[in-house]
């Protein structure tokens, strides 16, 4: 007895310490060991480079489609419903106007270079593009597109 440290250091060992601090603490002790010049902010390994794919990306869309236009989608008022500001709805939704987004690109240059298409289009039952992704049970309770609102302004 006695040969203890009689002043005991509180932030060598915290009693009350969580998972994360511990891992902390680790980290801090490792990287006093190593010399500042091996740390780095921006490391590039195993970095990947999203202007490289989106690059090539556009290339594909390119050579398949040609040049497409960038045509100003309408805005649409759509009904707002109690719990639709819950995080997967808002990004159900945001994934709904990029899909017509790219329906509508898509459509668009499809109507330039094959016009008998969209004749053949409006014959048919579905006339709008929101037609697609509607179920029959559920036709009265639709709301519109904003695709649904510019082909009925072209028409």
């Amino acid at each position: 007895p006695g040969s203890g440290e009689p002043n005991y250091d509180a932030l060598e060992e915290n009693p009350f310490a969580n998972r994360r601090y511990r891992q902390e603490r680790e980290v801090r002790r490792l990287l006093d060991k190593i010399p500042h010049t091996m740390i780095s902010i921006d490391s590039m390994l195993g970095k990947i480079r999203k202007e490289d794919i989106a690059d090539e990306w556009q290339k594909k869309q390119t050579a398949l489609l040609g040049e497409i236009p960038k045509v100003a989608m309408p805005k649409v008022n759509r009904n707002k419903k109690k719990g639709g500001s819950r995080p997967g709805r808002i990004e159900k939704k945001k994934q709904l106007i990029r899909l017509e987004r790219k329906l509508f690109e898509v459509s668009s240059v499809l109507r330039q270079k094959v016009p008998r298409l969209g004749k053949k289009k409006k014959e048919e039952k579905g006339q709008l593009p929101s037609d697609l992704f509607v179920n029959e049970k559920r036709t009265k309770r639709r709301t519109k597109s904003a695709l649904d609102v510019l082909i009925t302004k072209q028409n």
